[in-house]
């Protein structure tokens, strides 16, 4: 029997049970209501048992606070130190089994007390340290160095500090200052302003930021939340998945953001499509404001775009300055990498040049309309990376040149994990593209156009798409570049 998907609406409600569940705000009409859900749609059991451990966990691991390693640093009240209670990990999870128990009926309730009473894990238990400081740039005065070790409290970077810090959990987090952020347990960060990466390995899912307008818990991933002056949340995923959860009660949230998608929460009802974030492939830096970031070179690319609807799904480009290298990521969502042929090194007027990592996830559903617009901010070279498979079409013939070098791609796991990566020039290349070249005036927007469907059902990869500005090419490459097509 097919079991029916829960409506937008019915989503929404289920969110707002949960959160009342977990504030001890739901009355008992709440939550026959919430067991009517799970009967009703079992798929959504284990998100409610994902929210219902993940907070015990959390709320656990705050119990254990103690004085900050960097108490000389950041003072706070005696007051913020706490206790454990009396109530055991183990008893809080049989307290919960029992009390769902009692209220929900059939399969839901099966499923939550099977779940909850079968984990001998402890959820959390004090430590003296949170975390520790991999590595600290600061031009301060401060006692901190790397390899100390962090107790929970506000940690706090000025502008222009960075640091990375390893939580005992596992989880790394690298932080840019202006930051501050509360350092509440080893699965558990406050950010009230500022810019953090999380790298979180498999043993520590369930890692979270809690912001004041959005929750984001890892799910197995990296990925980096800002918080600027006027409290929007950016949130991106460079890999894996994240859940979401909108702490206001105000917007309408999608369930997950997956690698390569992006979002901002504001004042709107409505969360934002972030359409581009610039990324450093040097480092951990990344920006939504790439144009003006002083952190991030300066690429050649002003602006990116595409003609999706708004609403659609919150799909990035990345824009990597002097990006295309040796195993430079082809795309925001995959772990594919350019790579150059054997014996055929990258030449000098396509290596370092910017990089767009477009998004390859719904190809299928818009590549015969997707349509990308490119604008530069200075006279450029303008490359395409098209797939040798694929017959080139009117768009491209019309106003680029065909270099005849061939690039590769070495193409990584996905959903089937059959593919692997390699490391180096010339390593497992699965496919080839060769490089198409135009040059471009300063402040032009090129429309790039879409890919028939017809080679997406067969070959599966969007092109690629990268700039160099001319005054960082040398006169001899003109010819190849800008002159007659060869054929």
């Amino acid at each position: 029997m097919k079991i029916p998907r829960h409506s937008r609406k019915q989503e929404i409600e289920f969110r707002s049970l949960i959160n009342a569940v977990l504030h001890e705000t739901a009355g008992r009409d709440d939550l026959r209501r919430l067991g009517e859900l799970l009967e009703q749609h079992p798929h959504l059991a284990p998100r409610y048992v994902d929210h219902l451990v993940i907070d015990t966990q959390l709320t656990w691991d705050a119990l254990g606070r103690v004085v900050p390693a960097n108490a000389a640093r950041q003072p706070r009240a005696a007051t913020d130190s706490a206790t454990p209670s009396s109530l055991t990990p183990a008893a809080s999870r049989i307290r919960i089994a029992k009390l769902w128990g009692g209220i929900l009926t059939s399969a839901a309730a099966a499923v939550l007390l099977a779940f909850l009473l079968r984990s001998d894990r402890p959820i959390g238990r004090p430590a003296d340290a949170v975390a520790h400081v991999v590595r600290l740039t600061s031009h301060s005065t401060t006692t901190l160095k790397d390899g100390d070790p962090l107790g929970a409290g506000v940690f706090r970077l000025s502008d222009g500090e960075k640091a990375t810090l390893r939580f005992c959990s596992g989880s790394q987090l690298y932080c840019e200052g202006p930051c501050k952020l509360d350092l509440v347990s080893p699965r558990l960060v406050t950010l009230a302003h500022g810019k953090v990466t999380a790298d979180v390995p498999r043993p520590a899912i369930g890692f979270t930021v809690l912001t004041k307008r959005v929750q984001v818990t890892d799910l197995g991933t990296r990925f980096g939340v800002n918080v600027d002056n006027n409290e929007e949340v950016d949130v991106v995923v460079f890999d894996g998945e994240v859940n979401l959860a909108d702490r206001e009660g105000k917007v309408e949230l999608p369930e997950g953001l997956f690698a390569g998608e992006a979002l901002r929460v504001g004042e709107s009802e409505r969360f934002e499509r972030l359409v581009s974030i610039g990324h450093d492939h040097q480092s951990e830096t990344w920006d939504s404001s790439w144009q003006t970031d002083t952190n991030l070179r300066r690429s050649v690319f002003t602006s990116v775009t595409d003609n999706l609807a708004r609403d659609s799904e919150p799909h990035f480009y990345g824009i990597t300055p002097r990006g295309l290298i040796e195993d430079a990521r082809a795309y925001s969502d995959r772990v594919h990498e350019w790579n150059s042929l054997p014996a055929s090194p990258l030449p000098a007027w396509l290596k370092g040049a910017d990089l767009i990592r477009r998004f390859n996830s719904r190809k299928y559903e818009h590549s015969s309309q997707l349509e990308v617009n490119v604008t530069v901010s200075t006279d450029c070279v303008l490359y395409v990376l098209w797939d040798c498979r694929c017959k080139p079409l009117a768009w491209l013939k019309q106003r680029f040149k065909n270099t005849h070098y061939i690039i590769g791609m070495d193409e990584g796991p996905y959903r089937d994990g059959v593919d692997t990566l390699d490391t180096g020039p010339g390593k497992s290349i699965d496919t080839t593209y060769a490089v198409w070249a135009a040059r471009i005036g300063a402040n032009e927007v090129v429309r790039l156009g879409p890919v028939e469907n017809e080679h997406l059902a067969q070959y599966k990869n969007l092109y690629g798409i990268a700039a160099k500005p001319v005054e960082r090419l040398s006169p001899e490459y003109f010819p190849l570049l800008f002159g007659p097509d060869e054929g």
